[in-house]
């Protein structure tokens, strides 16, 4: 099985995963996010947790729509991020940090550049091709920030 975590930070979930992040992590085997270097359709598995809020509303829609092509006929999208629904029920100091992300990335800062909720989510998927979009439940148990009560997890099929 060909497994991505792509936005992987420094959480390395083995050997029979490739690990993709901009950052210099010492289990990183590449730093493409857009995969580029792999061929279309060797995806079974794409993973991106807390990644693409990154990203403004355009500029996403390419990034997943890169992944969409590296995926396999069945492959699965499973994405992770803030969830606006469950933000904007915290007092505000709670919600700063997953709401503007600031994160440093080598020498720079970045910051989160959008939100999503459940809805908008689902939309962008499908409007890139995905045909089935659920709640994931965490079959795979990833010690990463997808495991945060402020997550919203999908998992696309393509």
């Amino acid at each position: 099985m060909n497994k991505f975590n792509v936005g992987c930070g420094p959480w390395d979930f083995g050997k029979e995963w490739t690990h993709v992040d901009g950052g210099n992590f010492w289990h990183v085997d590449s730093h493409d996010i857009y995969l580029s270097e792999y061929k279309r359709e060797s995806a079974d598995l794409i993973y991106s947790s807390h990644l693409i809020q990154y990203f403004d509303r355009t500029e996403v829609v390419d990034l997943i729509g890169a992944w969409y092509k590296k995926l396999k006929l069945g492959g699965a999208l499973i994405l992770s991020v803030p969830d606006w629904h469950k933000l904007k029920e915290l007092p505000l100091n709670y919600i700063l940090g997953p709401l503007y992300g600031k994160m440093r990335m080598d020498d720079r800062w970045i910051y989160h550049k959008t939100a999503y909720d459940r809805n908008s989510l689902t939309e962008l998927l499908i409007n890139l091709g995905f045909v089935v979009v659920s709640d994931w439940s965490h079959i795979i148990d990833f010690n990463d920030c997808s495991r945060a009560k402020i997550s919203l997890n999908l998992e696309a099929k393509k």
